[in-house]
């Protein structure tokens, strides 16, 4: 899907709007940190099997706010040494401006991005292929190919520098509702079980 699109977003592409894709593909892999996200699938596979949703509630949000405050940490500091970066990759001054935009853009929405792939890795732990596949899906396909193809026809370059920071946001929206749907009926099917063992037992 990765390869699709990037070919596809090429296609007919000036060497400026090239050069404004660089610096988004190297730093929205972050391979460290998604790493670290992917450690919590065993924890929620763990946690499902054992039917214990309330640790599994709890293990998503500490890993949620706790990656959501790295990825804003360094997302300020990628902001903050965005000249200094691109200068490293970057001898041409038109290209450097270029790249300092879009990599400021990304860096923006950089607390977003740990919304979006822990509600992938966690129906991934729980065996929900379906959503985790859709908002697999998502990041580099569903949402953005439709901007990489019209936000250049309305904003010129200056689509082409937003597209990928734009489609994570979005991405990160649409997994919201799929997360809070699923721990809302785990916590309607717990209270309902625990109701129904206190008749039992009475």
């Amino acid at each position: 899907m990765i390869a699709i699109s990037a070919g596809l977003s090429l296609w007919n592409m000036q060497s400026q709007e090239v050069v404004a894709l660089a610096p988004v593909s190297e730093q929205s892999g972050l391979p460290s940190q998604v790493q670290r996200w992917q450690e919590s699938l065993p924890v929620a596979g763990y946690q499902f099997g054992a039917e214990n949703k309330k640790k599994l509630k709890r293990a998503f949000i500490f890993t949620l706010w706790s990656s959501t405050i790295a990825a804003a940490g360094i997302g300020l500091a990628g902001f903050l040494f965005a000249p200094m970066t691109m200068s490293f990759f970057l001898k041409e001054d038109m290209a450097a401006q270029i790249g300092i935009f879009t990599f400021r853009s990304q860096c923006l929405i950089l607390p977003l991005i740990p919304i979006g792939i822990l509600s992938n890795m966690l129906f991934q732990g729980i065996g929900q292929q379906g959503k985790a596949a859709f908002l697999s899906a998502c990041r580099q396909g569903i949402v953005f190919l439709p901007l990489i193809f019209l936000l250049p026809e309305w904003l010129g370059l200056a689509g082409v520098e937003i597209a990928q920071a734009l489609s994570d946001g979005l991405t990160a929206i649409i997994s919201i509702p799929f997360v809070f749907c699923y721990f809302q009926k785990s916590e309607k099917k717990r209270t309902k079980k625990q109701t129904s063992d206190g008749k039992r037992r009475l």
